[in-house]
Parts: C-alpha cells; sequence; structure tokens
C-alpha cells in the first residue's frame, strides 16, 4: 500500500479518536459539576496537599483535558465547579470572557494549543450576572429608550447610559454588539432574560472570533484535533450547561483565517523595550542558522504590504557595507524595519535626510526604537584611522592633532565621510596606541557607533523629547560580520549629561536589579485587602483551608456573587496548576482574577489591558497584584528565544515579546558577573527575571489614564508577587520602585 494511502486512514483515525477524548472529557465535567452541586457547591476533599501539585511530576505529567477561556469575575475556581484534579484545565480568564485578534487572550489559547501536551478541547465559559453583560445591556436598553426597565443597581457600579460622561469602557463597548443583538431578538423581554441571551450570544461570539482570526485554532479544529464547544454557567443553580459547538460553525471554517504576515499600520506600537528585545532574539536566530522570515514570494504577504500601511517597530541606522544587509541579520519581516544606510553609519548634519527621515518614522510611524549599528572590519572606519595615521600630526602628549589633515584633497564626496569620523578613529588611535590597526577599526567602530548616537539624541527635538518621556529608546550595537552576531552596546553610557537631565527611571533600569529582602506588604487603604491574601497564603502553604462554607460560595439568594465587592484583582500566569484562588484560599467573591500566559497585561486597546481597566473602573480596589511564578515555562522559552532558537509562532511571539524584556534585563545583568556558577547563574537569572516581568507588568499598566488616576488619587496600589512553586509561598515585591516616576 502506497504511503500517501496510510497516511488518509491514519490521520481520520486521529480525528476521531480525538473527538472521542473530547466528548469523554466533557461528559466528566458534568458529572464532576453535578458533584459539586449535590455537594452544596463544595468541593470533595482531595488526596494530599494542594501545593504539591504545583510543579509538574516530570515522569508522570498530569493530562491536560481541556482549555478553559471563563470569566475573570467568577463564582468558584474553575477546578471545583468540574471536580477536575490539579492540572486538568489550563485556564485563560479575562472579564466578559472575549477575546480579539490583537490580544493577550488569543495569543495566550494559542500559546497552550502549540504544547505538545495540547488537550483535545477547548471551551468558551460564559455566566450568568456577567457584570460585563450586564452594563452593555443596560447601555443598549437605554440606547433604546427602556431605561425605565432597568433594574436599581448599587451606587458604586457604572450604569452606562447615553446621558452619563465619563463612564464608558472599551470593554463594555466590546460587548455592546451581542448586547444589541440579545435586545434586538428579545425587544420586549426582561432586563434578566435579555442578559441571559447576550451572555450565551457573546459565547459564540467569542467562539467565532477564535476561528475567524487564529490560523492556529481554525487549524486544529478544521483538523479534528480540537473540540471547540461553548458552555454557560448558571450562579444562582452552580449547573453548567454545555451549549455545543457554534450553530455556524460550517460557514465559519469555510474560509481560512489568514495569518498576520507583516505588520500593518493598524498594528498597536511597539514598546522601545519589546523591539529591542525581539531585535536580539532575531538576531540570535539568524547567528545560530534558524533565519529566513524574510519572504516576498507570497501575494497576501506583498497586498499587506502595499495597502496596510507602515508601522515599524524600529529604526536602524546601519553602514551601506553589501556585507551588513539588516533585515536579514535581524532576522525581520518585511515591515518590521526603518532603515537608514550611509557609509560609516553616521549623522553628519542636524538638518540632514537621515535625521529628518527618523523623526518622519518617530512621529508618524508610532517607531519608539532606534537602533544605531556598527559593524567590524568597516570600510569607513578602517580609512579613517589609516588618515589619522598618514596625515595627523601626533602631540607629546599622545593625542593627534587633526588640523593637518586635508580631507579637500580627498576625490569626490569621501571626504565628507572621513570628515565625519576621522575625530572618533584618532581617539581609538589614542586610547590603544600599540595595538595594531585592525584592533583600533575594531575600537574606533564602537566609538562611532556611541558618537554618532550622542549625535543623533543632539540633532533632534523630536527624539530627546520621546526620550525624556520614556517613550522612546536608543540601542547601540556592532555586527560582527565573521560570527553574525551583534554586540549589543546597551543605551549610551552618558544619557543623563545628553539630555540635560536627570533620568531616574532610565538609571534605574540600567542598574542592577535587587530583589525585596523580605515580603512587602501594602500600605494605607490596600492594607486589608493585602492581609487577607498573605493568610489565605498561609493556609494554602500548611494545607489548612478556611471552613467550606467561607471558600465556596453557597447557592442561598443571600450570598448572591453579584452583589459581594471585590477586595483585589490578581493578574496571573496561565501555566500556573493551582487556581489563584485557591492559592490565596479566597472567599467567592473577594477576587478579580485575570490569567494569561506569563501574568501579562496585553496591550493597550487589547481586551487584557481594558477588562483591567474595566475592574479598577467598575469596583475601585485598592489592590492589584501581578503575580509570577517561579517555574515560569514561558520565561524559559524566552531565555531560549534570546540565544538563538527556532522563530516562534504568531502565538508565541504575542507573549514572548512582553515577557523578553525582562528574561534579557536579567540576562544581562547575570553575564556581567562573570564568576557565578553555571548552576547558579541559572537559578539568578530566572528569579530576576520573573520578578522583574511582574514590575514590566505593572510599567505597562500604569500608561492606562484610568488606573493611574486611580493609583494617584482613589488609593489603588499595584503590587508584584512570586509564587514559589516548590513551597507554594507567595513572596511580595511590594510597589513598583519607581512608582513616583510612573505616576508622573
Amino acid at each position: 500500500m502506497a504511503m500517501g494511502a496510510v497516511a488518509t486512514k491514519i490521520v481520520p483515525a486521529m480525528q476521531r479518536a480525538m473527538n472521542t477524548a473530547a466528548s469523554a472529557n466533557i461528559v466528566e465535567f458534568l458529572e464532576g459539576n453535578k458533584r459539586w452541586i449535590e455537594n452544596g457547591c463544595v468541593s470533595a476533599p482531595g488526596s494530599g496537599a494542594l501545593v504539591d501539585h504545583l510543579v509538574e511530576d516530570p515522569f508522570n505529567p498530569t493530562p491536560k483535558k481541556a482549555i478553559v477561556l471563563s470569566c475573570a469575575r467568577s463564582v468558584a475556581p474553575m477546578d471545583a465547579m468540574f471536580d477536575t484534579k490539579p492540572g486538568e484545565l489550563q485556564v485563560v480568564r479575562v472579564c466578559g470572557n472575549m477575546c480579539t485578534s490583537n490580544d493577550g487572550v488569543l495569543g495566550s489559547i494559542e500559546y497552550a494549543l502549540s504544547s505538545d501536551t495540547a488537550p483535545p478541547l477547548l471551551m468558551v465559559l460564559g455566566n450568568s450576572k456577567n457584570a460585563v453583560v450586564t452594563d452593555a445591556v443596560r447601555k443598549a436598553m437605554t440606547e433604546a429608550g427602556r431605561g425605565g426597565d432597568l433594574p436599581a443597581t448599587k451606587s458604586s457600579w457604572l450604569r452606562f447610559s447615553s446621558v452619563e460622561e465619563g463612564t464608558d469602557s472599551a470593554l463594555v463597548e466590546e460587548m455592546m454588539p451581542v448586547a444589541r443583538d440579545a435586545l434586538l431578538a428579545e425587544p420586549n423581554s426582561s432586563f434578566d432574560k435579555v442578559v441571559e441571551l447576550a451572555g450565551k450570544l457573546n459565547v459564540w461570539r467569542t467562539i467565532e472570533t477564535m476561528l475567524t482570526q487564529s490560523p492556529v485554532v481554525y487549524s486544529a479544529v478544521k483538523e479534528g484535533t480540537l473540540s471547540l464547544n461553548g458552555a454557560y454557567f448558571d450562579v444562582s443553580t452552580g449547573k453548567v450547561a454545555m451549549m455545543g459547538t457554534h450553530p455556524s460553525a460550517a460557514k465559519l471554517m469555510l474560509k481560512e483565517p489568514k495569518v498576520e504576515l507583516v505588520r500593518t499600520a493598524s498594528a498597536a506600537a511597539v514598546p522601545y523595550e519589546e523591539a529591542y528585545a525581539s531585535m536580539v532574539a532575531g538576531n540570535a536566530r539568524y547567528a545560530a542558522g534558524y533565519g529566513g522570515m524574510l519572504k516576498t514570494n507570497d501575494d497576501d504577504l506583498l497586498l499587506q504590504l502595499s495597502e496596510g500601511g507602515q508601522n515599524p517597530i524600529s529604526i536602524v541606522l546601519g553602514c551601506s557595507d553589501s556585507r551588513a544587509p539588516v533585515e536579514v541579520i535581524f532576522d525581520m519581516k518585511p515591515g518590521d524595519l526603518f532603515i537608514l544606510r550611509n557609509a560609516g553609519n553616521t549623522v553628519a548634519a542636524a538638518k540632514g535626510s537621515v535625521i529628518g527621515s527618523a523623526e518622519y518614522s518617530v512621529a508618524n510611524l508610532k517607531t519608539k526604537n532606534i537602533i544605531v549599528l556598527g559593524h567590524h572590519k568597516c570600510g569607513a572606519i578602517t580609512a579613517a584611522v589609516q588618515t589619522v595615521h598618514a596625515a595627523a600630526t601626533k602631540q607629546e602628549d599622545g593625542t593627534y592633532d587633526l588640523t593637518s589633515i586635508d580631507l579637500e584633497a580627498v576625490p569626490g564626496s569621501i571626504g565628507d565621510v572621513l570628515r565625519d569620523i576621522v575625530e572618533v578613529s584618532a581617539k581609538a588611535i589614542e586610547d590603544i596606541p600599540e595595538a595594531t590597526v585592525g584592533e583600533q577599526v575594531t575600537l574606533g567602530v564602537e566609538y562611532n557607533v556611541i558618537y554618532t548616537m550622542e549625535k543623533f539624541i543632539k540633532f533632534s527635538p523630536i527624539v530627546q523629547d520621546g526620550m525624556l518621556a520614556g517613550q522612546v529608546g536608543m540601542y547601540g550595537g556592532v555586527y560582527d560580520i565573521i560570527k553574525g552576531h551583534v554586540n549589543w552596546l546597551g543605551q549610551h553610557p552618558e544619557l543623563e549629561r545628553i539630555l540635560g537631565r536627570p533620568m531616574p527611571f532610565y538609571k534605574w533600569k540600567t542598574s542592577p536589579y535587587v530583589s525585596p529582602p523580605t515580603s512587602q506588604m501594602a500600605s494605607g487603604a490596600a492594607a486589608s485587602a493585602m492581609s487577607a491574601l498573605a493568610e489565605g497564603n498561609k493556609r494554602f502553604v500548611t494545607n489548612s483551608p478556611a471552613p467550606p462554607s467561607a471558600s465556596f460560595m453557597s447557592t442561598s439568594a443571600s450570598n448572591d456573587i453579584s452583589e459581594t465587592e471585590p477586595q483585589a484583582i490578581v493578574v496571573g500566569g496561565a501555566e500556573i496548576n493551582i487556581p489563584i484562588e485557591k492559592i490565596f484560599d479566597a472567599a467567592p467573591g473577594s477576587l478579580i482574577v485575570q490569567r494569561a500566559m506569563s501574568n501579562i497585561a496585553g496591550r493597550e486597546g487589547g481586551t487584557l489591558f481594558n477588562s483591567l481597566e474595566y475592574a479598577v473602573q467598575k469596583w475601585s480596589p485598592k489592590l492589584l497584584v501581578v503575580m509570577g511564578e517561579s517555574h515560569s515555562s514561558v520565561m524559559t522559552d524566552a531565555f531560549q528565544q534570546l540565544t538563538g532558537d527556532k522563530p516562534p509562532s504568531t502565538a508565541q511571539s504575542a507573549i514572548l515579546s512582553r515577557v523578553m524584556v525582562s528574561a534579557l534585563r536579567a540576562s544581562d545583568q547575570v553575564a556581567a558577573n562573570p564568576s557565578i556558577t553555571s548552576a547558579g547563574g541559572d537559578t539568578l537569572r530566572q528569579k530576576l527575571a520573573v520578578e522583574l516581568n511582574a514590575l514590566y507588568t505593572i510599567e505597562q499598566l500604569m500608561t492606562s489614564p484610568i488606573i493611574k488616576k486611580a493609583v494617584k488619587e482613589d488609593g489603588l496600589e499595584l503590587h508584584g508577587a512570586v509564587l514559589d512553586c516548590t513551597t507554594g509561598n507567595v513572596n511580595f515585591l511590594g510597589e513598583h520602585p519607581m512608582k513616583a516616576e510612573l505616576c508622573k
């Protein structure tokens, strides 16, 4: 029998097996949910301490049975609701259980599906009394002239209506289409009936987004390796009802979603640190032989390039040398880089085309990162070094008098090129006078990069303003044309002198990070919430949880989850095997728990970001904790990317681009200590990176005017934390060390 015939028999058999496994898991979940309800919405006692399941047994790993997207505002931990074992569910949570194409929610799901142990089932779980759905229906009914039919609500809650200003929420706006659809279908029904229908329509809308926006989800469903199902949780009864597959799934599957081939003008701006980390990872791939993202033989790619507009992540000022092709050595796609090249990678004039072009990219194309790139064996620097040796006058103190050099006699415009770099070349010769010409050229290349960075900043008010505001960054590097890697020089060592003022945040980011010596507790209005988290975590570690009546919600109307004010928001990772509520032994409704891969907060305008803004607006909590985990698998992937791993998928890139910022800073800090052992270095690097990643998430959240206002005026505190997966203990890092600067 031909090999192709064998393959066609095997694939359908695999599909049937995966579908059978998904169906069996659904049955098992429903049976578990029934047990939970029969026990009075209290989980059956588990075997052993939960803390023992935080680190997966490498010899006997727990098979994942489903990925679940649910609301960050929920009645009970997911494993309790389905009475599953630790590690059987991988949970992504966001207010409103929704996702968009340009967001970390979908990226987290795709990341989980990219795993070798991806489960056969992906479930979108809606729930009754969902706050986002409720607010959207309130607004829809007000728009339709039915404001008088709305029930009363707490004065502290947002009342979205057309007559109130300052209450609009980006997350509620995302939910409005399903709210309007529900009202259109039930124009005369009660508020509760419309809310229920909108909640179920939102499940279908989220599934539709996954099928039409995610090539990873689409392919897995089409190949039969993944079953994508909706479900709805009734908060009042505790019952989960399975909704099945999307009613229009066959229609949605007719057209395969396009992979985002290139960046276009519609993409979100990339913070300079993330752009820099992506450049480091791209060059590491190229040097390791894993490059190859530069493709132009695709009609879709060319169409995107021609019609989508440009939105490059970095400006690169490089040398014209043909041996240093910029896109290739950084393994970047068309549209990623805005490239300026001349002999010697210089900025000769304040009003020249180099500065003007760079300012255009910063001001009009949203580019926030600038790279000045020299290269070894640079012809321009070599000529300048040779010119200094041949024509400059060496003085008694070892310096060179350059006035004796007649560059006007050099043919053509080559003298103009040399004029801009002879000074740094002379400095290199003066610093290592006994070295070979080749060694002096190498040092001259580095000096030229640093000198060019300084001129770049001095000549451009737009770049200066961006750097002073903390929005624009500039890094130097030297490309080794023999080995293929870039020797990174970092930011300018005298940036404060050049900008003419102290830069505390810049100094913090370029200085060695030191972990706080002890767990840091909150103060003021956030103190009681922090104390509750700390005490709950102690109970978790000692396997002595509070009585079930205090740990899980009863089904009585007097304990309505929608009437409970949450004490805190916790942003955690989707990799953690234990529900975060259990790690803090939290009472039902006391926490908003948002979960995405490696506790990222997404990008401004994305669902993860909007969700946290919504939670801060709506419930006015006094504490928001960003919690990393000591054994983060995503952080491990980030380290591998920075050292030259195969290129990540589009899904993984959405997560890794954020995480690599902290992974790179931790790697550089450890590399600066050559005496540390290999094992010690790996341990320290992981620890620093996880802590820095929590703090970086806080930095991104503080770009939100809503969250910043809550911090400055309403007493909200943002704290970092790390879950030690070996002990279960949560170490609180405290507020960001540069909180004052972030509040400016």
